[in-house]
Formats: structure tokens, C-alpha cells, sequence
């Protein structure tokens, strides 16, 4: 059985997503829904819902930190 780098899973998924960040998320009905809906946006005013009961956007923190342990396990056992 062929095993899985780490790294390029690493690198793969950071750049998924990096890409996603530029994307729009969701669309709104108005004049122009674009300046209101692109990933980056959402991710710098994702946290404010966490105080409205929206938690979701801690999957992002949980990705960070699923990637720091990647980081440092491959630092660790190679």
C-alpha cells in the first residue's frame, strides 16, 4: 500500500484553500451581490457570528490548527 505525504496533502489543501478565499461564497439579491459575498470577507467577519450563535466559522481555526499538527508531526517522526 502506497502511503500518502503528508507535505503534499499539506500544500494541496492550503492551496484549495487560498483558492477558495477569492471565490464568492454565497449570492445576495442586490444591485450588486459580489461586494458583499468573497471568501476573505467572510473569513476577517466570520468570527462575529460565533457571539450570535453561529459556529460554523470555527472550522477555520480547526483547520489552522489541524495543519500546525501536520507541521509539526512530520518535524517530529521523520
Amino acid at each position: 500500500m502506497r502511503m500518502i505525504n503528508t507535505k503534499h496533502v499539506l500544500i494541496a489543501s492550503a492551496a484549495l484553500y487560498a483558492f477558495s478565499l477569492t471565490q464568492d461564497c454565497f449570492y445576495l439579491d442586490f444591485k450588486n451581490p459580489k461586494e458583499l459575498a468573497p471568501g476573505y470577507l467572510l473569513l476577517l467577519a466570520g468570527w462575529m457570528g460565533f457571539f450570535y450563535g453561529c459556529y460554523v466559522w470555527l472550522a477555520n481555526p480547526l483547520l489552522f490548527v489541524a495543519w500546525l499538527f501536520m507541521v509539526k508531526k512530520n518535524t517530529y517522526f521523520h
